[in-house]
């Protein structure tokens, strides 16, 4: 398949619906940004209203990340969270947005906040503490 301008806007719509679709009221889209000449980027800014979370979609040539932000900005990559096939095909965008829901249903992970050169755990509690695995905790 061609990785034109038309396969990148059906991808972007297939995460539009599919977030529709799973999330229901419970999700907004605050900002798209698309440059589909530069290896098919685009990325997709949602908001989940239940929890205040910040979740982005992006994409390039043909894989994708999704990451969840708090709003300190300390954030997790879904992939981090859970492996899944994240290559850019309509059966793996709907099982990510399936994934996510559950993960954000059961709200019990950790996110990874980078300050002062340091890395740190933020925990269903929401307490940090200094994270031992300081290089690759941000990195998926």
């Amino acid at each position: 398949m061609p990785l034109d301008s038309s396969f990148y806007e059906n991808a972007v719509n297939s995460f539009k619906l599919n977030f529709q679709e799973i999330f229901s009221d419970n999700i907004m889209i605050v900002n798209e940004i698309y440059n589909f000449e530069a290896y098919g980027y685009f990325k997709l800014v949602f908001k989940y209203l239940p929890l205040g979370y910040t979740i982005i979609v992006e994409n390039e040539i043909r894989t994708f990340t999704i990451t969840i932000a708090d709003e300190e900005g300390a954030q997790n990559s879904l992939y981090r969270i859970q492996k899944f096939d994240n290559s850019l095909e309509g059966k793996n965008i709907k099982n990510a947005v399936i994934l996510l829901k559950q993960i954000l249903d059961e709200n019990k992970f950790n996110f990874y906040l980078y300050k002062n050169d340091k890395v740190y755990r933020k925990n269903g509690e929401k307490k940090y503490k200094k994270s031992k695995r300081y290089k690759g905790a941000l990195n998926g």
